[in-house]
């Protein structure tokens, strides 16, 4: 049982492992925004706004810059959280902060060499393909911020391009 007055007693690798978890599921194909995938639909949100980045403060349950039609998102990756934080047995009560935030059109860096970088390469070649950067940030209560980052590649969502995932309607998304 963890002891919420020492600070000695936190699982800063727990909550690291958390950090990597989250930034590794929002990369996922299946993380849908309304049946659309997710990292193309705040590319273009990004680009309506024409800013570099977009951030999900799920500590403040605020998106950056907000899109009203894209709250389900957001409170996706609340309950996500919430969901996380139980399976990694950190009470959410020491969780100070929590953002997964998206750079968009980042150059990949020169000095990797991990496969990672060639596959990315590779894969960027596509059409209106870019590199961008994936960054989840937690703080707990006693100040310490724990990052995981992560490379991807996306596009700004096109529906004339994009199949719809069926998924949407279990989802909570409103129904058209």
């Amino acid at each position: 049982m963890l002891h919420s007055h020492n600070p000695h007693q936190f699982p800063l690798k727990k909550l690291k492992q958390l950090a990597h978890s989250l930034c590794d599921s929002f990369d996922s194909r299946y993380n849908d925004a309304d049946g659309y995938w997710a990292l193309g639909v705040l590319y273009q949100l990004a680009q309506q706004h024409h800013v570099p980045s977009v951030c999900l403060d799920l500590y403040q349950c605020q998106l950056i810059p907000d899109d009203t039609a894209l709250h389900p998102l957001l409170l996706c990756w609340f309950r996500k959280l919430e969901q996380t934080l139980q399976q990694f047995d950190i009470p959410s009560q020491l969780i100070k902060g929590a953002t997964i935030e998206v750079e968009f059109a980042v150059p990949l860096p020169q000095s990797s060499r991990s496969k990672m970088h060639q596959l990315l390469t590779r894969f960027m070649q596509l059409h209106a393909a870019r590199a961008c950067l994936i960054r989840c940030t937690l703080e707990n209560v006693f100040g310490d911020v724990r990052v995981a980052k992560r490379y991807s590649s996306c596009w700004p969502h096109d529906a004339n391009r994009e199949t719809r995932s069926i998924r949407r309607f279990s989802e909570g998304w409103r129904h058209e």
